[in-house]
C-alpha cells in the first residue's frame, strides 16, 4: 500500500528525483535572486535611493516568482513548468550575454541547460500533466 502526500490528488504519480532536482535548483536561483535584492538594499545611499528600491524590489519579486515555481515544481503541480522554461531561456540568454567572463558564463548555462534537461524529460512531462 503506497501511502500518498497530504494534498495530493490520489491520480497524480509521485514526483520523481529528475523533478525534484530541478525544484532545488530554480529554489537555488530564487534564493539567489533574494540575495542580489539584499546587497541591493545594503549598497543603498541618498544619491541613488530610487534606482536602488526599483531594482531591490524587482528581483525581491522575481526571487519570490522563482521560489513559488520551485514548490510547484516539487509538487509536481501542472502550472509551473511554463515560468520555469521562460525563467530558463532567460537564463541562457544571460548566460551567452556574460560570456566576456567564462566562468560565469558557464555556471548560469550549465544550471539553466540542467533544468531545462530535467524539466522537459519525458518522466517531469507526464508527473506535470496530469
Amino acid at each position: 500500500m503506497s501511502v500518498q502526500p497530504p494534498g495530493r490528488p490520489p491520480d497524480r504519480p509521485a514526483t520523481g528525483t529528475g523533478l525534484r532536482l530541478a525544484a532545488c535548483l530554480v529554489g537555488g536561483q530564487g534564493v539567489a535572486l533574494i540575495g542580489v535584492a539584499a546587497v541591493e538594499l545594503a549598497a543603498l545611499n541618498a544619491a541613488r535611493i530610487g534606482l536602488a528600491l526599483t531594482t531591490a524590489g524587482f528581483f525581491l519579486l522575481c526571487g519570490a516568482a522563482m521560489a513559488w515555481a520551485a514548490r510547484g515544481l516539487w509538487c509536481a503541480e501542472p502550472w509551473s513548468r511554463g515560468p520555469v522554461v521562460v525563467a530558463q531561456l532567460l537564463v541562457l540568454g544571460v548566460a551567452w550575454s556574460t560570456r566576456s567572463v567564462p566562468w560565469l558564463a558557464l555556471v548560469l548555462g550549465a544550471w539553466g541547460l540542467a533544468v531545462l534537461v530535467l524539466v522537459l524529460r519525458r518522466p517531469a512531462t507526464e508527473a506535470l500533466s496530469r
